[in-house]
């Protein structure tokens, strides 16, 4: 699956993009593979401070294997839209498959506790306010939601916004 994040990251070499990708609020936990969510990283940053998408020739001086594999993925014929919706699910699917697990393997002996902890989890995965390790809203002055050191996501307006009527929350 890792194809998706190469057509994602080959796409965000553009301006429209990249500007897409950003404005989704799309987070870098949805990369699987660590070279792509670090290559993610450094092009939004990138994004942030020169407020350019990187070329391929900056691809290729920064990482030259991974623009290899990028190229090869060209023409991508996939929507960002469509990329950032999949690449969300497969990763929501991941956090329902291990909390599923984790409440199946202490529900025998605390079926309460267990419940109490899947609800918990289940609410952190959606981002829920007040209960998920997300904060509920970016800076004002970072309508991306990223720092500028790309320690810690902050997800935007935007996103929020389209998270919580995606996944309506009831009960945070």
């Amino acid at each position: 699956m890792s194809q998706l994040e190469r057509k994602l990251l080959a796409l965000m070499t553009t301006a429209e993009g990249m500007a897409e990708v950003v404005k989704s609020g799309l987070r870098r936990e949805v990369f699987e593979e660590p070279i792509h969510r670090q290559v993610f990283v450094w092009m939004v940053n990138y994004w942030n401070k020169s407020g350019k998408a990187p070329t391929w020739a900056v691809m290729e001086t920064e990482f030259p294997a991974v623009t290899l594999k990028l190229r090869e993925e060209c023409p991508v014929k996939e929507s960002v839209e469509w990329l950032v919706r999949e690449l969300d699910r497969r990763h929501s699917w991941g956090q329902l498959q291990d909390i599923a697990m984790k409440a199946a393997v202490t529900g025998c002996e605390d079926p309460t506790g267990a419940l109490e902890t899947l609800a918990r989890d289940a609410k952190a995965a959606m981002g829920c306010p007040g209960c998920g390790p997300l904060p509920t809203c970016g800076q004002p002055s970072n309508p991306g939601g990223w720092p500028a050191s790309g320690s810690r996501w902050q997800p935007s307006a935007c996103w929020s916004a389209t998270r919580a009527s995606a996944r309506a929350c009831s009960g945070c």
